[in-house]
């Protein structure tokens, strides 16, 4: 709790500011928070299908898998629509990069830690479309990988105003927040979007998974040992 004393006047008045719930934590989560997990599996899975008026017009599936022991020690693997269309491996800050289906050894790790950035946070992504009209009901405490986490459900209410892009429409979500670095370690998001007779449909998937357990280097390791690596 933050206390803010202001003279008005004369006269003293105290102040309260609360402080951030752990879903807001989440919100503003950096990755020195996520890092603080130590090592884990993250998977995640969005799909999209989208229609004009009840012509079915594309659906899509990205699925997004990284095994993180540090930032000298990961693999990440994107699909979409079951082909893989980026797969990196570090190990022991060495770095491979699989095209066309063969590993190549890059000189510099730098780019894909960056790139691995951005494609990390999939959860803010999407949710940024619904958060203007969402509030968060907390939901209580549970258990998840042996850690304490607050749940929580999206209260979503269809925005009054349009500003000419997509329209938010429905949206159910939960989140699961880590008590202890504030990192989501579940959420789950069904979602529509409009704009006249355009529609999306979406759907999210997070998880992360055996959190500070060893097996994670181990498969690291031995996904390393069995990679063929063309010299860049």
């Amino acid at each position: 709790m933050l206390w803010l004393w202001l003279a008005c006047s004369g006269e003293v008045e105290k102040v309260v500011e609360s402080e951030p719930t752990l879903l807001e934590a989440s919100q503003e989560i950096i990755f020195a928070s996520t890092e603080a997990l130590g090592a884990h599996r993250l998977r995640s899975v969005y799909e999209q299908t989208e229609y004009h008026g009840e012509d079915l017009r594309t659906q899509s599936k990205q699925v997004l898998q990284l095994d993180w022991q540090d930032w000298d020690n990961w693999q990440v693997t994107q699909l979409i629509d079951g082909e893989v269309v980026t797969q990196v491996h570090l190990m022991n800050g060495k770095c491979l990069e699989q095209v066309a289906g063969k590993y190549i050894e890059r000189s510099d790790g730098e780019p894909y830690r960056i790139q691995l950035r951005s494609m990390w946070n999939q959860w803010d992504d999407l949710m940024r479309h619904f958060e203007p009209t969402t509030t968060w009901l907390a939901k209580g405490q549970s258990i998840i990988e042996e850690r304490k986490v607050e749940h929580y459900q999206a209260d979503f209410a269809k925005p009054t105003k349009n500003n000419g892009g997509l329209i938010p429409k429905s949206l159910a979500a939960e989140v699961w927040v880590d008590e202890q670095t504030a990192v989501r370690l579940v959420g789950k998001v069904e979602a529509s979007l409009i704009k006249g007779p355009y529609k999306k449909e979406v759907s999210l998937l997070v998880e992360r998974s055996e959190i500070g357990q060893s097996s994670v280097g181990e498969r690291l390791a031995e996904q390393w040992s069995t990679i063929q690596v063309i010299q860049e």
